[in-house]
């Protein structure tokens, strides 16, 4: 197994990487060089063995080297408390035996040029629940993909994650590579890499690493907060997670792993000997991915994972970065991956540089939907007509992008639903609402889809009420039976008690469909008739909010599972939360949502009604780091507010510049937050200094 040490004094800033007969020198913090000796002959003061184009150690880091090794090998074990390690060495040897992960071939092979070195190699497209990720390997290890496929299958589910955090399009995913400079695998941001002997128990520890740098670009500090836990518990991990705070995340990651397969006993165990690391490492495993690939987020739930934000705004605003201009009329939010901002806006055919202007913003001539990229500092890189706009009442883009492994997916006002390549805006392929039967709606299809492994869902209404397409074809695989008209409501994902559903808003109420086979499991016809379901379902905890405007207000049930039964039990009503547009966030038990042109706090569970405040008018809501971004309807008003049970206080608001009505909420992601209003999209510097 190979094992790090860090070295102090003269040799600070290296480290000992032993792995079977060879130790290798190498700098603690990055790649370097790397010089290899055979251990045995280090003890027995033999010549060393220089690897074969490494440059020579000098001689007294020899001697160093020598020393460091030879006390590593013969200094009696210090008599320290029982490492975290010791305490489940059992369980190493059976973990992956109780694990239920399925790991599925979707593609492949295609040959590809890896990226470490450009090697021959073979690529296959694989899916495990949710997470869909790459599987790479170079040819001349002549490693089979069902071998992989075995070794990740040992693996608790949530590991799964870190597969796809390194499958961007430019990345290999998990990569069995010949050779490695003499380690088993490395584990960073953009991947994994292993060699053929790695085993699951040393790809959980390198999971470790990579879920952990993806947690930091939402979290710069997390490596600060994991060496506070450390200092908490008091507790050593291992010997090779001592000296090196990201080793020490990366063994726990090992040692929970085998405690989650083990079963609930072995994880509480844990959770008692080492708490911090515990409660921070659950929160960075199932920590949502940066950036913001489509509507109301990564987890579609209004609430932004970034940390280390302002608490308070200066009189004239947050610094502004920079803004963008004529993305086009409309109310599309904006979506963030793959390194580029996208939205769509109603403009000419052609893109003409100036139209005319009109103080009413829908009398502003367009006929074509425009999807537009622009990079993080605010250059349009490209912007695409897509397709026809919608063009009657109230005309204007409506859904918001949807980012997916390079792909966007858009359900335009017109009914189309299309898949677009990310990085050029062309199009892949495109299906029509219509071909399911769907209804007319009133003021066009709003709906931002929903992508769930390898399916795309949309809502058409009418014969079937939601369908799923595969989303690199566009090909039905299922469709729900009817449940009334489309309107303007965003889906959500759940899974509770091992029951996975998708929750939406219709004309005739909330309904909740079986995830897998489009099979309704549940309705509830709440606001049925009304003028407009706009909000998205919130859940949490087993319950399932949703509020709409137009003197409705707002209605809360109780999820109940029962082998493949699940019931939908009303447990209060509110009027207090009335919402057109806006939405609300559910946090820690409590509710914070528009009240028309006030806000209000309301508990999750009672219905209780905690406050009601003055904010912005008829607004919508996002939550970052403690804080409640409120963002009017008009004139282009945003304020900040801690959110807290007991009260509405504004520590901050100021305007931008645009015309007629924003309905697109506020997005913060990389300590940045973004407004749309009207045809333009303004990027302001929300960090903390």
């Amino acid at each position: 197994m190979e094992r790090t040490h860090s070295l102090d004094g003269a040799a600070k800033g290296l480290v000992i990487v032993r792995n079977g007969d060879t130790v290798i020198e190498r700098p603690q913090d990055g790649p370097g060089q790397e010089l290899i000796w055979d251990a045995d002959s280090c003890c027995a003061a033999k010549p060393l063995r220089k690897a074969a184009g490494r440059r020579e150690a000098k001689p007294q880091m020899k001697k160093i080297i020598a020393a460091v090794i030879v006390a590593l090998a013969v200094a009696p074990e210090a008599k320290a408390e029982k490492k975290l390690v010791d305490h489940f060495s059992a369980l190493f040897g059976k973990f992956g035996q109780n694990s239920t992960t399925k790991v599925k071939i979707l593609s492949g092979p295609k040959d590809v040029k890896m990226r470490n070195g450009g090697v021959p190699g073979k690529q296959w497209i694989a899916t495990c629940g949710k997470f869909r990720f790459k599987l790479t390997i170079q040819l001349s290890t002549k490693v089979k993909v069902e071998q992989l496929v075995q070794i990740l299958q040992k693996l608790p589910m949530p590991y799964m994650r870190a597969c796809e955090v390194v499958s961007d399009e430019t990345e290999d995913g998990i990569a069995i590579y010949a050779n490695l400079g003499g380690a088993a695998a490395h584990g960073g941001k953009s991947y994994i890499n292993l060699v053929p002997r790695a085993n699951a128990l040393v790809i959980a520890h390198e999971a470790g690493h990579t879920l952990e740098q993806a947690a930091r670009e939402s979290d710069p500090k997390i490596l600060d907060k994991w060496e506070e836990a450390i200092k908490a518990d008091k507790v050593s991990v291992s010997k090779y997670g001592d000296r090196v705070r990201h080793e020490d995340l990366g063994d726990f990651a090992k040692v929970y792993a085998v405690c989650l397969d083990a079963g609930a006993e072995h994880l509480a165990r844990l959770k008692k000997l080492s708490p911090a690391r515990f409660a921070l490492w659950e929160e960075i495993l199932t920590a949502p991915p940066a950036g913001w690939p489509q509507w109301r987020g990564p987890n579609r739930d209004g609430k932004s994972p970034d940390k280390g934000l302002l608490k308070s705004w200066p009189a004239d605003g947050p610094k502004l970065m920079w803004k963008v201009t004529r993305i086009g009329q409309g109310f599309s939010n904006v979506s963030i991956g793959g390194g580029l901002i996208y939205t769509t806006g109603r403009k000419e055919a052609g893109n003409p540089p100036k139209v005319p202007e009109s103080s009413n913003v829908y009398n502003r001539p367009g006929k074509r939907l425009f999807m537009t990229a622009i990079d993080m500092q605010g250059k349009v890189k490209w912007d695409k007509d897509i397709t026809a706009a919608y063009v009657d009442k109230y005309p204007g883009s409506r859904a918001t992008p949807t980012y997916d492994n390079g792909n966007l997916y858009l359900l335009a006002g017109t009914g189309v639903l299309g898949c677009y390549d990310a990085k050029t805006g062309d199009t892949k392929w495109q299906r029509d609402m219509k071909e399911f039967g769907a209804e007319k709606v009133r003021w066009g299809f709003a709906e931002s889809v929903l992508i769930l492994g390898d399916l795309v869902t949309a809502s058409p209404g009418g014969e079937c009420f939601m369908v799923a397409l595969n989303k690199d074809t566009g090909k039905t695989v299922w469709k729900s039976g009817a449940f009334g008209g489309a309107h303007y409501s965003s889906p959500i994902h759940v899974v509770y008690k091992g029951a996975e559903m998708i929750i939406n808003g219709a004309g005739k109420g909330l309904v909740g469909i079986h995830a897998k086979t489009g099979k309704i499991l549940w309705t509830n016809e709440f606001a049925s008739g009304n003028m407009a379901n706009v909000p998205t379902p919130a859940f949490e905890d087993g319950y399932v909010f949703w509020a709409v405007g137009y003197g409705k207000g707002g209605i809360c049930l109780k999820l109940s599972v029962s082998g493949q039964k699940v019931t939908a039990k009303e447990v209060w009503r509110t009027e207090d939360i009335r919402t057109q547009y806006g939405g609300y966030v559910i946090l820690d038990g409590y509710i914070y949502g528009n009240n028309m042109y006030k806000w209000s706090c309301v508990d999750l569970k009672t219905g209780k009604t905690m406050w009601k405040g003055e904010g912005v008018r008829k607004g919508s809501i996002t939550y970052a780091d403690g804080m409640l971004y409120l963002y009017g309807i008009d004139k282009g008003q945003i304020a900040l507010a801690p959110a807290s049970p007991k009260g509405l206080e504004l520590v901050g608001n100021f305007n931008v510049a645009g015309k007629g009505p924003s309905r697109a909420p506020p997005v913060v992601a990389g300590g940045r937050l973004y407004l749309r209003y009207d045809e333009n999209l303004y990027c302001f510097d929300v960090r903390a200094q």
